[in-house]
């Protein structure tokens, strides 16, 4: 699920700094959390994600920044995260 949605929001960074998955890379850290302030079990993800990307070249890697997401592309990302996510935990388990 992670991979998922590194791989989501590092293709539409890329792709808003006019370059291609080939020619840029993205970067960021996510910390696991599984508990919630009460010690309750609530697993969920907090991610710094880099604003813009880094693209590939021979010499010194060259950084692009991007210009922050709206809230219609910000909708489209979560939609993009969530259908692939969903079907992985909603497919029937083989016995």
């Amino acid at each position: 699920m992670l991979q998922e949605t590194q791989r989501v929001i590092a293709t539409f960074l890329i792709k808003q700094a006019g370059l291609k998955r080939s020619e840029a890379r993205s970067g960021a850290v996510t910390l696991i959390q599984r508990f919630g302030p009460a010690a309750n079990l609530n697993i969920h993800l907090h991610c710094l994600v880099l604003d813009g990307v880094c693209q590939r070249s021979a010499g010194e890697p060259l950084f692009h920044e991007v210009r922050a997401p709206s809230d219609a592309q910000l909708q489209q990302l979560l939609e993009r995260i969530i259908t692939p996510i969903m079907k992985c935990l909603t497919l029937p388990k083989a016995i």
